[in-house]
């Protein structure tokens, strides 16, 4: 199975507008480290978003990494996803902000953002692509 680690954005953006549904279909599992939880629960996120963190869904799985990425200009949670990436060798890892995208790529890890799982899922017919992400 393809393993597929996920930052906060992607997960936050797809509650916001109500497509959280695509990423079982894409991804039967997809793991998150603890700071991308504290991330969706946080005082400041939107309702819809700390409800939908609270009670995690089945195929959201918390895994601590073993050790984070940390160069200065990423979060927690971008560190933390990075590192759990590169400790798992994951197919893939979800990721919006461009830094940490930069980052991620350039330590060799294939990278989707909120628009690229929208498009990969065709989100709005409901049938997933077949295709590989490049």
């Amino acid at each position: 199975m393809n393993l597929v680690v996920a930052d906060a954005g992607p997960l936050r953006y797809l509650v916001v507008i109500d497509s959280i549904h695509v990423l079982p279909r894409l991804f039967p599992r997809i793991l998150v480290p603890p700071a991308v939880v504290a991330e969706l629960r946080h005082p400041h996120a939107p309702e819809t978003v700390r409800r939908w963190g609270e009670s995690l869904p089945s195929w959201i799985q918390v895994q601590r990494p073993d050790f984070t990425h940390e160069p200065r200009r990423l979060d927690a949670g971008e560190s933390e996803a990075i590192g759990l990436a590169l400790q798992l060798g994951a197919s893939l890892v979800l990721l919006d902000e461009r830094e940490a995208r930069r980052e991620a790529v350039g330590l060799g890890l294939a990278v989707a953002g909120t628009v690229g799982i929208l498009e990969r899922a065709e989100f709005w017919n409901g049938r997933p692509k077949s295709d590989c992400w490049t």
